[in-house]
């Protein structure tokens, strides 16, 4: 059987796919990936055949120059005329791949537009992959769109509004686009994208958001997913090593690939609020050595597995990315969630109800605050108990990433 994957964009929209590649392949699955050249080492490290779509283009650095795409309201925007703009190319180099290569099927991340219409164009099955609820626009079980808990009327209104601006954006915008490039427009309405594919796979655990009625058709929700660079650290360093080897466990500060990329207030007053309670911390992400002290217990760290390094804090401050709200949970630690947008607020808000979280407004994030926060929620057996709880309950539930790659194999093969 061959597979094609398609992806771009950031680490949460990449990994899961990535890791979905590891999963056919440990399966006997000649997979190809198709993608950006940027990712070309990570594709080609995972033992998965590369195929290149367009000019090399480093989406972080796209992001780093333009503090838009973590904007609340300006982000959505930003990221749609990305999309539109990834559009043609994804479109050329899935319709060659397809010609050449005669794949069983494909599957296109959720706003890979591209490659799902060269499957349409070339008669070829395809799956969406959806790395997060809000992708499926549920009215039966709306998520939170904004940084406050609306009530249920509310969100349901909402859900709908947004179809209806996703269709918009269909008619005025992604089929004007495509009509110009001379590429086909299957598409009138966002719906379509679901309807017409023979395999809908969302990527969250069911006890995270369960199977809503209007969720779209031949749909299955397959559990978390991770990707081997989230799960071990061989080489710990050693001060890290000594770090965590203490009588108290780190606070871990963690925005994932994009938020830490403007997350500066965040890392400062977290690492000086540590300092003042006198309680070890970890900051991972590029360039964070300014706000270290390793004399008072405050490292920083390019790069740190969450898989190692969540299990061992005792807390958890991140963004609310849905890889790395699952890999909190999974490691069974309280969180402190700062959402700046997207399915961000989501996350942050179903982990709160669940009391596995507390979250504050990026806002919100001077020391004094944080100071108040991380010492309550250290202090909070209830939580620390919740937390552990959920992680027993999601350690008897498969990788998510196996779960899709049977369900792929199950319905193409």
């Amino acid at each position: 059987m061959k597979v094609v994957i398609s992806s771009f964009g950031s680490s949460g929209d990449f990994n899961p796919c990535l890791a979905l590649g590891r999963a056919l392949r440990g399966k006997g699955v000649d997979v190809i990936f198709l993608s950006n050249p940027y990712y070309e080492a990570k594709i080609t490290n995972a033992w998965l055949r590369f195929y290149p779509a367009g000019e090399y283009f480093d989406v972080f650095k796209e992001i780093a120059d333009n503090p838009a795409y973590l904007h609340p309201r300006k982000g959505p925007r930003a990221v749609w005329d990305l999309v539109l703009k990834t559009v043609p190319v994804m479109y050329q180099a899935m319709k060659e791949l397809i010609v050449n290569e005669s794949p069983d099927m494909v599957a296109c991340h959720l706003l890979e537009y591209g490659g799902m219409i060269a499957a349409i164009e070339q008669s070829t099955a395809y799956a969406t992959l959806s790395p997060t609820p809000m992708g499926w626009m549920s009215v039966d079980l709306p998520g939170y769109p904004h940084d406050g808990r609306w009530p249920l009327s509310l969100r349901r209104l909402h859900a709908r509004l947004m179809r209806g601006m996703m269709n918009l954006a269909f008619k005025h915008s992604l089929n004007p686009h495509c009509r110009k490039q001379s590429i086909p427009q299957p598409f009138e309405k966002a719906a379509d994208i679901y309807r017409k594919a023979h395999l809908n796979l969302g990527t969250w655990s069911i006890q995270f958001r369960d199977q809503a009625t209007d969720d779209p058709p031949n749909s299955t929700i397959c559990g978390f997913v991770r990707d081997e660079h989230v799960k071990d650290w061989p080489d710990v360093p050693d001060e890290i090593a000594k770090l965590f080897a203490g009588p108290k466990p780190p606070v871990v500060v963690g925005l994932g690939s994009t938020a830490s990329l403007h997350g500066d207030e965040i890392y400062r007053n977290a690492a000086a609020a540590c300092e003042s309670l006198d309680w070890p911390c970890l900051l991972v992400g590029k360039d964070l050595s300014k706000y270290a002290n390793p004399e008072k217990a405050i490292l920083s760290a390019d790069f740190a597995p969450y898989g190692w390094v969540f299990p061992r804090a005792g807390l958890v401050i991140h963004h609310g990315g849905l890889n790395t709200t699952a890999e909190t949970l999974r490691a069974g630690v309280p969180g402190l969630v700062f959402p700046h947008g997207y399915d961000q607020f989501d996350n942050a808000i179903r982990t709160q109800i669940m009391g596995l979280a507390k979250r504050l407004k990026t806002s919100q994030a001077d020391q004094s605050i944080f100071h108040k926060t991380i010492q309550n929620i250290l202090n909070d057996m209830e939580m620390h108990n919740t937390a552990k709880a959920f992680k027993a309950q999601l350690q008897t539930e498969a990788d998510g990433a196996d779960i899709a790659a049977e369900q792929i194999i199950q319905t193409f093969s």
